[in-house]
């Protein structure tokens, strides 16, 4: 594992400045079986164990996808094949999402070289239904294309759309389909029709502009691989929220320039990161609300000897150090001929835009075959601890020989970083939905709220409403997570706070409860070095959800407060030197470990002994 610190050349309207020193994330490699190779890999909670799942298509005959589902450690069972049958032998192109409304992930493939979807409806169990055909009628003469698809809600009705893309000779063009909200699309809207010639290489949805609407980025190519000149246009649609687009070319290379989407500033609009192959440069395009963009542009370093020739496809983002920062991560081997080192390669983001350091995870030699290819990676959580993990295929390429080069294998860095701020409220364990860690049924003031939300769909935000008025929003969201904290003043009775979890489409989740805020009561801290746990009391018996409520007293400065149930960690607290949280538990006796961290750590604790009936 290495890191480094580097200059980054901004492009005209930036400084160019050198990044301080950032905390290094650690992890720890597992690997698993794959099934056949897929061009993409695409990640959902299928069984809703709180653990999100595998979905990866097929770049051969047979035409498919394959699931894999997690098993909580950071590996994953026996792929399990899915035929998508009826196209003309393409790879079937293929998203995620809910779209009957049922709270259970649903597969859409659509049929290159005809004019259908099929939809393969969850169970919720990680099987599917027969797939569901919807036939489409397209522009004259088009039919699917075996190109990039992206699921999102783009007309605001509540009910999933697929952005597409239909070709006819040398014309693409791409569409909107408008999902009925019990797996089938119709009323097709044309967003917008390529120039001749031009093919869609990437696609992405997001919220760029930060207005709450559904917007499309995709990459358009020209000649590349087949002929001496090549161009790729990058190309933004901004959403009007009702299948209307307004239509910018935002940059321009000529290679390649493969793309993605995330919230690198955590602002609420999302950002695009690319890779331009012309360049060798990275390059952020941070989204603002005049439908502009600012371009922050570097060049990869040679670390280790390794050079930017072997990216496998584009990044994903993810907080792995736990600073609060968004961080970028990105697969590939340096080089693609004798494979002789194949790693991740994380940017760790900090406060201000364009500015990263380098960090390598290496991975295991077992899974170095000559000729290396594989997919981009997906970050998530797979084991429920909240931090991101790092999950990517890899198999040897059609170069490889030996016999070194038949084992293809689902390579996952587990994030092992011993401290950070994930939030301290773990996600919830199913697809979709909200989880309260704290404040519970009753608290003293000022009152903390700790929360995470889970979706299908990419996250944007949490907010918080209290009595009818707006408290605060956050921003912390990667992929299908996001998680909220928040601090502030009430006065003592009953409140009513509604928390929403909004994704980039603007398709809402929301919990509701009420909270009471005493008069008196709160939780002292000891009159010594320690850790006072008001609630539960040791011995008592209590109902679940359960409240605990304690606070410290401690030397120096706080790095954190935990509480731990039966060896499990459920709260983390690194504000304030006293809590009040709410855990859900099983009837039946259990172990409360309440722990106070100094910065210098020192730990103080407190254990006691609860039944819940």
């Amino acid at each position: 594992m290495t890191s480094s610190t580097y200059l980054l050349p901004l492009t005209v309207w930036a400084a160019a400045v050198v990044c301080a020193a950032q905390t290094s994330p650690t992890f720890s490699n597992k690997v698993s079986t794959p099934g056949a190779r897929p061009t993409i890999t695409l990640s959902a909670d299928l069984n809703n164990d709180g653990f999100p799942d595998l979905i990866e298509d097929s770049a051969y005959a047979p035409i498919g996808f394959t699931i894999q589902l997690a098993n909580g450690d950071g590996t994953f069972k026996a792929p399990v094949f899915h035929s998508v049958s009826g196209g003309n032998g393409s790879p079937a192109p293929m998203a995620v999402g809910d779209f009957n409304n049922d709270g259970k992930a649903d597969v859409a493939a659509v049929l290159p070289g005809k004019n259908q979807v099929a939809v393969y409806l969850g169970n919720g169990d990680g099987t599917f239904q027969a797939p569901k055909y919807s036939t489409i009628a397209l522009n004259s003469g088009q039919t699917f294309a075996s190109a990039p698809v992206v699921a999102a809600n783009f007309n605001g009705d509540g009910k999933v759309d697929l952005a597409v893309v239909g070709v006819a000779g040398n014309d693409q063009s791409v569409y909107v389909l408008q999902g009925d909200g019990a797996g089938g699309f119709n009323s097709p809207r044309d967003a917008i029709n390529l120039p001749a010639y031009y093919l869609v290489q990437n696609m992405v949805t997001g919220d760029f502009d930060g207005d709450a609407k559904a917007d499309l980025f995709f990459t358009g190519v020209f000649g590349c691989g087949t002929t001496g000149s090549c161009t790729t246009n990058v190309y933004g649609l901004f959403g009007d929220g009702n299948l209307g687009f307004e239509i910018t070319t935002p940059y321009s290379s000529y290679n390649t320039f493969e793309i993605s989407a995330g919230d690198l500033d955590s602002d609420g609009k999302s950002d695009l990161i690319g890779y331009d192959r012309a360049t060798e440069q990275m390059i952020a395009f941070y989204g603002q609300a005049d439908r502009t963009i600012a371009s922050y542009s570097w060049t990869i370093p040679n670390v280790n000897g390794y050079f930017a020739d072997g990216w496998t496809g584009p990044f994903q983002v993810g907080d792995f150090n736990g600073d609060g920062h968004m961080d970028i991560v990105g697969h590939f081997t340096n080089n693609v001929k004798d494979g002789t080192d194949y790693e991740f390669l994380i940017f760790l983001g900090t406060a201000n835009r364009g500015q990263f350091t380098s960090y390598v995870q290496f991975l295991p030699a077992s899974s170095m075959p000559v000729d290396i290819q594989g997919t981009a990676p997906v970050t998530v959580d797979e084991n429920a601890d909240g931090k991101p993990d790092i999950v990517a295929y890899q198999t040897p390429g059609p170069a490889a020989t030996g016999p070194s080069d038949n084992a293809p294998l689902l390579v996952t860095a587990v994030n092992a970083t011993a401290s950070g701020n994930w939030g301290g409220c773990t996600y919830l364990n199913k697809a979709q939905g909200i989880r309260l860690c704290s404040p519970g049924s009753t608290s003293s003031s000022p009152v903390s709220f700790k929360a995470s939300a889970t979706s299908f769909g990419q996250l944007r935000k949490i907010e918080l409403w209290v009595d009818g008025k707006k408290m605060a929003e956050n921003f912390h969201a990667w992929e299908h997570d996001a998680w909220f904290n928040y601090t502030g003043t009430f006065p003592a009775g009953s409140h009513q706070a509604t928390l929403y979890a909004a994704d980039v489409d603007n398709r809402l989740q929301r919990m509701s409860y009420t909270f009471a805020v005493g008069s008196g009561g709160t939780c002292s801290a000891p009159s010594s070095y320690g850790v006072h746990v008001c609630s539960p009391a040791n011995g008592a018996t209590v109902s679940s959800p359960v409240s605990v409520q304690a606070a410290a007293k401690i030397a120096g400065t706080l790095a954190r407060m935990e509480v731990w149930v039966d060896g499990v960690k459920k709260f983390t607290e690194t504000t304030s030197p006293s809590f009040t949280t709410s855990i859900s538990l099983a009837a039946g006796g259990h172990r409360f470990d309440v722990y106070a961290v100094n910065t210098a750590g020192t730990k103080y604790e407190t254990t006691v002994n609860a039944t819940v009936k």
